[in-house]
This record gives C-alpha cells, structure tokens and sequence, in this order.
C-alpha cells in the first residue's frame, strides 16, 4: 500500500506520469493477478531491470515469452503470465493509440471520472480494450498512477457478500456495490479509497491478515458479530468438504466444491464458476510447483473447470 499510497500523495501535489510509468503501473497490476504480491515486491528492481526501465522501444524488440521467461526465473509467475506478456506489444499498441489522441497516457486517464477509465480499458465492446485486463486489473493500474479508487477483486467481492458482511445479497458483492460501498467508507472516515480498500484485502489476503480468507478464521475475527458465516465454514467450504468425502475415481469432480451442491433453491448460479476457476487453478498450481513445473496457462485451467461444471450442472 505504501506504493500507492505514496502515488495518490504524488498526484494530489502535482505530479504527472511518463509514458514510462504507465507502462510500469500497468505491468505491476498485472503481475496482481492471481499471485501472492509479498512474492513479487521484494524482486520489483529485477523486474524493473527485466522490462528495460519500461523503455516501450526496447520492450517492442523482444517477444512477449522473454519477459514471460525472466518473470517465471523470478518466481513471480502465474497462470497469467505468458497470455500477461504475449498480449504486451498489443497493448503497447493500445497505449500509443490513446496517446495519439490525447496527447498522454497521464491526459487520457484525468479526462475522465475513474470509473468510466476503468470501463473503457476493461471492457470487450471497446476501443481502448487492454488485454489480460479486467476491472480489478484496471483499478489496480489507475492506483499505480496516482488515481484513488478501490480494486473489486476476489478478497472485497467475498467479504462485502451474503455469507460475510451481507452489502450484497450475492455471495460476491458486485462490482457496483464495492465501489459504492468503498465510498461511503471513504466519507464516514476519511480516509482514501484506496486506503479502505487496502484496509479490507490485508485482512482477508494471504500472507498478510489472513483473517477472513477463503477459509476464514472467525475465532480471531473482530468483526465476527456483524459477519453472516456461521462457525468459520461457508456454503464452498461446507460443498467442497462433502465432496472430497465422496469416492469418486474422477479426479476433478473428487476434489473441487460440487456445483450441485451449490445451487440456490434449484436454480443454476453461473457465479459459481469463478470459485471452480480459482479452485482448480490453486490446486494445480500448488501441485505443480512442488514438482518444478510451470502452472497451467489460464485457457487450459478454463478448459478444466468448464468440463467439470458443465457435466454437473446438466447431471439431472
């Protein structure tokens, strides 16, 4: 957060961003994605070394696999990384469009409220579509230039749903309600929003509080008394339990949470199929790691949950 925190401070006196630190504001966010960032901090001068000080002339003269390459040397990867950095030259492509226009990236993203940066940059039906980016990722970059807002990621989707903190009534809050949500945080007690939101995802994040994780700890929780789960366990924890009990010799439908075990008054929730995503991307990059193998690309982990989730949502 001292990053950040420094950067939104930066701005509020003044400062504006290079196309250099664009660049490397956006690098850094994507390097977020899916990854513990207690790994990757400490290797940020290796990184910054690798990526040429984010000299866009230099980056254009070598493929997307050698930076994917020297990320993975440092034991920064994830399943994103090679899909991160072969969509690189792309979205440097991107950046020089948006500059051309509006004469800097720096220009670009203070012409208009965040939140419509954060659409234009993230969504599919867009012109300024950056690749591997998605909202979270979008905020994320936006933070790393000085911009405040709050992240929608995993951790604040989770704690503000049903089954935690009850802002929403889906077991992860929408992005909507995180930002509205974060804001009214933000005026009742004064601090920044990305302050707030830092505040929440260090508590929940691994590595940091881990209190209120995917597996929470509510014995040491102290908001436990505003918070809907009920003995530690969520309706995931309490599927995925009853289905590694089961004896099945199908691998994946043996040790991930059971999609019709999930189902909410017999109705289908395609918001479950994130929790299988994540689960299955864990789980396998765990095992990988351990035998020194690379995690599995993201398409090959979609493949994987999408099998198993369309074979039990239509097993009736």
């Amino acid at each position: 957060m001292d990053t950040e925190e420094n950067e939104v401070d930066r701005r509020e006196q003044g400062k504006t961003y290079s196309t250099n630190e664009h660049l490397r504001a956006l690098i850094y966010s994507l390097l977020t994605n899916q990854n513990e960032w207690n790994r990757v901090a400490p290797k940020l001068p290796q990184i910054d070394n690798l990526f040429f000080d984010y000299d866009i002339n230099m980056i254009k003269e070598w493929p997307g696999s050698y930076f994917a390459d020297g990320i993975f040397s440092l034991s920064c990867g994830s399943i994103h990384t090679a899909a991160q950095m072969n969509a690189l030259h792309y979205n440097i492509g991107v950046m020089e469009k948006i500059i051309s226009k509006y004469g800097s990236m720096d220009d670009y993203v203070t012409s208009f409220p965040a939140y419509i940066i954060v659409e234009q940059i993230s969504d599919a039906n867009s012109s300024y579509k950056l690749k591997q980016v998605g909202p979270a990722l979008a905020w994320e970059y936006l933070r790393n230039v000085g911009i405040d807002g709050a992240k929608p990621d995993t951790h604040l989707k989770r704690f503000m749903g049903s089954e935690r903190m009850g802002v929403s009534r889906l077991i992860e809050a929408t992005d909507k309600e995180i930002y509205d949500e974060v804001e009214l945080l933000s005026k009742k007690t004064g601090y920044k929003k990305f302050v707030v939101d830092y505040l929440i995802w260090s508590y929940c994040a691994e590595g940091l509080g881990e209190v209120c994780s995917k597996h929470p700890h509510c014995d040491i929780c102290v908001v436990r008394q505003y918070c809907n789960t009920k003995g530690g366990k969520t309706t995931l924890d309490s599927c995925k339990e009853e289905k590694e009990k089961e004896n099945s010799t199908y691998h994946l439908k043996s040790r991930t949470p059971s999609v019709r075990q999930i189902k909410t008054d017999e109705t289908y929730r395609d918001q479950y199929f994130d929790a299988y995503f994540d689960y299955i991307a864990e789980r396998t990059t765990k095992e990988r790691s351990l035998k020194g193998l690379r995690p599995y690309s993201e398409s090959t982990i979609k493949t994987m949950a999408t099998d198993t989730f369309y074979l039990e949502k239509h097993d009736d």
